[in-house]
């Protein structure tokens, strides 16, 4: 989906005022190439990711986004939400509808 590419989302984002980040290297669940490890394999690169999503949100409201629509098909359900729930964040998961789940460790499968 060309409209979801980094570069589409940072020139769309700026015209609305809002700052963008990509993370994908770091906290994302999939692995960038073929063949590569997904990056949440590795436990200083996810640390590193989060650290530096933790920075960023204390200056702002913050949104990560992911390629997986339901979050309960999705890394960011069992493996971010309750590492940044851990740093002091109110996790809400935002479904494909539109409608908000508010991160519950009942969730994690």
């Amino acid at each position: 989906m060309p409209e979801y590419s980094r570069q589409t989302l940072a020139e769309e984002l700026a015209t609305a005022g809002i700052s963008y980040r990509w993370l994908g290297d770091h906290l994302g669940g999939l692995p960038m190439r073929e063949g590569e490890e997904p990056p949440i394999s590795s436990p200083e690169r996810l640390e590193a990711g989060v650290t530096e999503a933790s920075a960023l949100a204390l200056g702002a409201t913050t949104v990560l986004l992911c390629s997986e629509a339901e979050p309960t098909r999705c890394h960011r359900l069992s493996v971010l939400a309750p590492r940044f729930e851990a740093a002091g964040f109110a996790v809400t998961h935002i479904r494909a509808d539109g409608s908000l789940l508010p991160h519950q460790p009942s969730l994690d499968l």
